[in-house]
């Protein structure tokens, strides 16, 4: 992990302990279990309603059951004293797949059907990686956990594979965008926008 990765964990770690009495943990420290995945489900589509647009990849056990047994590393739970308050998801990706997706050409329920079809090489050592969605609960915002958790699964992956992917986002909101912004320039990494979206 660069120094610069280094350094904004721990003054993220320092600030939770002298700010917050809570403890929060990551399961990019440890494994998050299949129920987490299924209890994030139901925050996420609360949150993006992705039964109601077809744009998006929708939330579904299916989908769960997928990513829990293909990518789990790119699915990072977020807990305050064991209870569930957020998660992380992010995606592999090709290039292709990711310039088709940030020039339009393809909708984001269309990118998450080709990354289920690539091949394995690409879901363990990807070109890129699409920041897919972050959510953490309104009591426990603010405080920087969803960057956390973004950047500790991407330096994982990029450490482990000593690769630089591409990083690239469909702006939900302006804090998304911010969000997004931000843990590239910690990553030191690349950031493509959907080109609606700039």
């Amino acid at each position: 992990m660069n120094p610069q990765i280094n350094r904004f964990l721990k003054e993220k770690e320092e600030e939770h302990s002298t700010q917050h009495s809570a403890t929060y943990t990551f399961s990019s420290d440890s494994k998050a279990l299949f129920e987490d995945f299924l209890t994030t489900d139901a925050m996420g589509e609360d949150y993006f309603e992705t039964s109601e647009d077809t744009e998006q990849m929708k939330i579904s056990e299916e989908n769960s059951r997928w990513i829990f047994e293909n990518i789990p590393e790119y699915f990072n739970v977020i807990k305050k004293e064991g209870k569930i308050v957020g998660y992380s998801f992010l995606m592999p990706s090709t290039k292709n797949i990711m310039e088709n997706f940030v020039s339009g050409m393809i909708n984001e329920a269309e990118l998450f059907d080709g990354i289920k079809k690539m091949d394995s090489e690409f879901l363990v050592r990807p070109e890129a990686v699409y920041l897919c969605s972050f959510y953490v609960d309104e009591n426990n915002r603010r405080r920087g956990l969803a960057s956390i958790a973004g950047i500790k699964t991407i330096s994982s992956i990029a450490s482990r594979f000593n690769i630089t992917p591409t990083l690239f986002a469909w702006r939900y909101s302006d804090e998304g965008r911010l969000l997004c912004r931000k843990i590239a320039k910690v990553m030191g990494f690349d950031l493509k926008f959907r080109k609606e979206q700039l």
